[in-house]
């Protein structure tokens, strides 16, 4: 079948979609967005449930692409209404492509052809390859927001696509960035008492454990929260050597951490910082529950110091997966200096080390 051929059966499918049985009431739809998701076969499998619980609740037209492997020329496509809970639940569309392996070249132009206009667009990019992709690349000119995940691809990838938004107009966001939201959180907790404020650029020690075995690269949400620190604390980096703002050294330990193997590989297991100034002293500890099951998914808050402060606490990270963390990323605002500049510490961090 064409691509124009497709198209027209596609989009007769999106009308019929839309009509109500006999004795049925209309459909309630919205569409505040595009968001095209586009990964390989495998990738797609999993990914699809959570595309469907975000436009449920976020109305879009989602158009997500499978990559296959297998050689052949074929690309089709599959149409079908995604609907909230209720009776008026409200609806949203998804347009379902699979491209075999010699159809890769005829991609962009369907999904051009299907963005609806005049609405913000999302690239929810799950492959390996970034800007040297020639989809990604023929899409630059239809996007608002690549959103990627570096549990899929390089961290050095996210630099690139970064460098190389400069050309476009489209902003970028990481799911690995948001994913590590709560351990910037609470990290910054260390410091919210007044009288332990100035000790944020007094750190002396930092402490980083990660999933899996001792000697294995640093994961994305370990690099990412490493870069965050040093753009917020406004060290600097030399020779591999790290400064804090006083120019004093911080000694920085990175550990692997085959404790509890519910964990995802990579994933940030503890920190615990250390600072001292004058009399002033604390050393924070933010760590996963280490007891198998659901408990892996809770963190462990602790702040010793020697001035009043905040008692031991919990937090579940529960709402930090799947559905939850790619809605946050749809409905962020652009132009996330912070992201930005931790990205660029971080991987001047890893090339000097």
């Amino acid at each position: 079948m064409t691509t124009r051929n497709l198209l027209r059966e596609l989009e007769t499918r999106l009308r019929e979609v839309w009509l109500p049985a006999p004795g049925e009431k209309p459909k309630p739809r919205a569409c505040l967005m595009n968001v095209v998701v586009v990964g390989t076969a495998s990738v797609i499998d999993r990914y699809l449930p959570i595309v469907d619980e975000v436009t449920a609740s976020l109305p879009s037209r989602a158009i997500v692409v499978r990559l296959e492997e297998e050689p052949g020329e074929e690309l089709t496509g599959d149409v079908s209404a995604v609907c909230g809970i209720g009776v008026d639940a409200t609806c949203s569309e998804r347009v379902l492509l699979r491209a075999q392996n010699g159809s890769r070249n005829r991609v962009p132009s369907a999904i051009s052809a299907l963005l609806l206009p005049e609405i913000h667009t999302t690239l929810v990019w799950l492959c390996k390859d970034t800007v040297n992709d020639p989809i990604l690349r023929a899409l630059a000119g239809d996007i608002d927001r690549v959103v990627l995940d570096t549990e899929y691809t390089q961290i050095s990838s996210l630099l690139e696509l970064m460098r190389w938004q400069e050309e476009h107009t489209f902003d970028v966001v990481d799911l690995a960035w948001i994913r590590i939201a709560p351990w910037q959180e609470l990290c910054a907790r260390f410091f919210d008492p007044v009288v332990l404020q100035d000790l944020a650029y007094h750190v002396k020690k930092v402490t980083l454990k990660q999933a899996g075995p001792l000697g294995r690269p640093l994961g994305s949400e370990t690099t990412l929260l490493l870069g965050w620190l040093g753009a917020t604390l406004e060290w600097t980096n030399k020779n591999g050597a790290v400064f804090a703002r006083d120019l004093s050294p911080i000694e920085l330990v990175l550990e692997g951490d085959t404790r509890d193997k519910n964990v995802a590989p990579l994933a940030i297991t503890h920190i615990e910082l250390e600072a001292k100034e004058g009399d002033l002293h604390l050393a924070g500890l933010i760590e996963r529950e280490h007891q198998g099951g659901e408990t892996a998914d809770v963190l462990r808050w602790s702040l010793d110091t020697n001035t009043p402060s905040g008692t031991p606490h919990h937090v579940r990270l529960g709402a930090n997966k799947g559905a939850r963390l790619l809605e946050r990323a749809l409905r962020r605002p652009s132009g996330d200096q912070i992201f930005q500049r931790a990205t660029v510490f971080a991987l001047e961090f890893l090339r000097s080390s």
